[in-house]
C-alpha cells in the first residue's frame, strides 16, 4: 500500500477520541492542501511528547505514474479529502512511499528451541532505509496465558507464518509500525 507524506501542523480536536489533527499536503505545483483527518490515519497517535509539526503519512492509491511525478487519489482506501473536497493530487515522487517493500527478518530465538503451538518470539525488522522494528510475535494458544501481552498472532510458529504476518503488517499497518518501530 502506498502512503503520501504529509506534514501534520497542529491539533485540532484532542476532545474526541482518538484525536483531530490539521495537515498539509503540498502538491507538485508547491500547492498546500490542508487535511483534517484523525491522528492515527495521519500515521501517528497522541502524545504529549509528540513536538509539532512533524510527518504524518496518509495511505492512497496511485493512479498514474511519470517520469518526476506521481497522480495519486487519496479516496481510497481510507476517503481523505483535503478541505476544498479535492481527493486527487499530483505530487513529488519523494512524498510516496511503500513503507516497507524491502526489509529483512532476524529471529533471536531459534524455532527449534519453543512450542511452535504454544510460545511468542521476538522478531527484529530492518527496512533497507535502515529503520528498525520489534515485534512480539504470539501463538494464539500462548495470548490466552498473558492477558496485557501486545503482539502479533499466528496459529502455529513457523517461519511462513511469521513472515506472512509481518509482511502484512509492513506493506498494510503505518500505525502498528510506528508503534512499534524507532
Amino acid at each position: 500500500m502506498p502512503w503520501c507524506k504529509i506534514r501534520i501542523i497542529e491539533y485540532t480536536d484532542l476532545s474526541a477520541y482518538p484525536g483531530w489533527c490539521k495537515a498539509v499536503l503540498i502538491d507538485y505545483y508547491n500547492k498546500e492542501h490542508i487535511i483534517i483527518e484523525k491522528l492515527p490515519v495521519c500515521g501517528v497517535d497522541y502524545s504529549e511528547s509528540l513536538r509539532l509539526p512533524c510527518d504524518g503519512y496518509i495511505r492512497c492509491s496511485i493512479l498514474n505514474e511519470h517520469a518526476d511525478f506521481i497522480e495519486i487519489s487519496t479516496r481510497t482506501p481510507d476517503f481523505i479529502e483535503s478541505t476544498d473536497g479535492i481527493d486527487r493530487f499530483t505530487v513529488n515522487k519523494a512524498l510516496i512511499s511503500h513503507i516497507s517493500d524491502h526489509y529483512s527478518l532476524f529471529l533471536p530465538t531459534k524455532l527449534d528451541e519453543i512450542n511452535i503451538f504454544n510460545d511468542n518470539v521476538d522478531v527484529c525488522v530492518t527496512t533497507d532505509e535502515g529503520r528498525q522494528y520489534t515485534f512480539v510475535v504470539a501463538t494464539k494458544e500462548n495470548l490466552k496465558q498473558y492477558s496485557d501481552l501486545i503482539a502479533l498472532t499466528v496459529e502455529k510458529m513457523t517461519i511462513e507464518n511469521i513472515t506472512a504476518c509481518i509482511d502484512s503488517i509492513m506493506r498494510n499497518d503505518l500505525q502498528t509500525i510506528e508503534y512499534y518501530g524507532t
